[in-house]
């Protein structure tokens, strides 16, 4: 026990020194604004939204099983109906978690003989799924569409059957995939392009089905992951796709075999988001512009900010210690918003993640302005 004791002092004392230790943080104590949700559209709380789970609550909780074995409710088909038809897929599978769903989706998809490549900074649950398989891993660098290109025409008589895989709207850094170059790429050499929707369900496109609806690249990729944890307001994850992949996961995917379906009121409570999507056209707008408006703001500030219209939007500080610090002073005035460490980001690139929400008024953005203030 002594060495195990030892481990993990160790690697306590380690993390402190870095200035990387982290803690569970619940809702705040104090009143603050917060900018560290993924609510981009409010919907936890809207109250459509929690009458259909109480609604669905009445009948019971748990799923009591695995979907194979009796867990699968008419709740769970017509969400996944619903899913399908926002993606512009024939057919859905959903899971108790979006990383179980990435994770296992990635996993089971791949093997031996196959290749995957996969966006440098792509998500943990996208990372940890490939290294599961058995197939040949190349990282390629961030957005770097020629690379894959290049690697490509090198390699591809290598492998029976090639994958990649990106997020559309990168979660840390709120920059978009190059998906019409990538979808080209990959029709050029018999790949099949697998693209996780986390951050772009709800925000982009004429339906909020995603960057692919606005780009109309729904037909050109062999799965959509997505989450329910994030626009949506809910918790889960789902993959879209045709009926005969989707048809493999149902029988192969472990993390979908080996787990409890999520409970009906929860694919209720997903279901009603789902509907309210239609009334979202002009929320969506206007999160995107005030997307645009926060950036051009701070970076007039002198703040490091990249440009774009996500509602992520990354203020990179260097280092931890600083990041913290920041975090830290606009909390006392009464602005939440995480620091986003090492590992999630690279070393050297620690940073403050706003995460803007339908509900932030014009007046909370510029009150979150003047906290920055100008940059030192």
């Amino acid at each position: 026990m002594n060495n195990w004791s030892d481990f993990f002092q160790q690697k306590s004392a380690s993390q402190a020194r870095a200035n990387l230790k982290r803690a569970r943080s619940g809702p705040p104590s104090s009143p603050v604004i917060d900018f560290g949700s993924n609510d981009y559209l409010g919907f936890r709380r809207h109250s459509s939204v929690i009458a259909a789970v109480q609604q669905a609550a009445e009948q019971g909780w748990g799923s009591g099983a695995s979907p194979v074995i009796g867990g699968y409710s008419p709740l769970h088909s017509q969400l996944e109906t619903e899913l399908a038809k926002l993606s512009g897929q024939a057919d859905c599978i959903t899971f108790s978690s979006g990383f179980g769903c990435n994770l296992g989706t990635l996993a089971c998809l791949a093997t031996d003989g196959d290749l995957v490549l996969s966006d440098q900074l792509n998500h943990a649950s996208l990372i940890d799924g490939i290294r599961l398989s058995r197939a040949h891993r190349q990282v390629y660098p961030h957005l770097q569409t020629q690379y894959v290109a290049d690697f490509l025409s090198q390699h591809r008589h290598e492998y029976a059957k090639v994958m990649l895989v990106t997020e559309s709207i990168f979660s840390m850094d709120g920059d978009a995939a190059p998906l019409e170059d990538l979808s080209e790429v990959c029709r050029r050499f018999d790949c099949g392009l697998v693209v996780d929707e986390a951050h772009a369900t709800g925000v982009y496109g004429p339906r909020g089905g995603g960057l692919l609806e606005e780009l109309r690249l729904e037909e050109q990729v062999l799965l959509k992951l997505g989450t329910l944890s994030k626009a949506l307001g809910s918790i889960g994850g789902y993959a879209c796709g045709a009926a005969a992949p989707i048809e493999y996961l149902v029988n192969h995917c472990r993390s979908y075999l080996f787990s409890t379906a999520m409970p009906a009121p929860v694919a209720a409570g997903a279901l009603a988001s789902l509907r309210l999507l239609g009334e979202t056209q002009v929320e969506r707008r206007t999160l995107r512009e005030a997307s645009r408006q926060l950036r051009r703001q701070l970076s007039a500030a002198g703040w490091n900010v990249p440009m774009g219209d996500s509602p992520i939007v990354p203020v990179i500080i260097g280092s931890e210690k600083s990041a913290l610090a920041l975090a830290k002073r606009l909390e006392l005035v009464g602005y939440r918003i995480p620091a986003i460490r090492p590992p999630t980001v690279p070393a050297g690139t620690a940073r403050l993640r706003i995460s803007l929400s339908s509900l932030h008024g014009e007046a909370q953005l510029a009150g979150l302005i003047a906290a920055f203030g100008p940059a030192s």
